[in-house]
């Protein structure tokens, strides 16, 4: 779904900046005043630390929090991926066990019909 790209100001530590984005403006509004919030609890939390400064660690710390985010859905998509095969593997297993099961109903009334004819020749010949 292509939605129009649209323009969104934002202010961030007192510094305005406009976005392009498709999201909504809500959302980017949201998405600032968190990162707002962050730094500037950041920045007043040390009087040693500047804005940039701040705005590293804050990188960093979301870029962490973006790479491990990563890696666990990739990890999610290799256990889905096996999750899948074994059902796949059962699916065929259960197949197969059907087929047998069929097959071997198929062979016991078979052979219940040799016996019921065993017996009626029995019962002929008054054995």
């Amino acid at each position: 779904m292509n939605m129009d790209k649209k323009k969104v100001r934002i202010v961030i530590c007192s510094t305005e900046y406009t976005v392009i984005t498709e999201d909504s403006p809500e959302y980017l509004h949201a998405l600032a005043f968190e990162l707002d919030k962050t730094l500037r609890s950041i920045v007043e939390g040390s009087n040693r630390i500047s804005m940039t400064q701040a705005s590293v660690l804050l990188a960093l710390r979301f870029l962490d929090a973006s790479k491990k985010a990563e890696q666990s859905t990739d990890n999610i998509r290799s256990q889905l991926k096996e999750y899948l095969q074994d059902a796949a593997k059962a699916r065929i297993e259960a197949d197969d066990a059907k087929r047998e099961n069929e097959r071997l109903k198929s062979e016991i009334e078979i052979l219940k019909a040799r016996l019921d004819e065993r017996r009626n020749k029995k019962d002929n010949y008054g054995w």
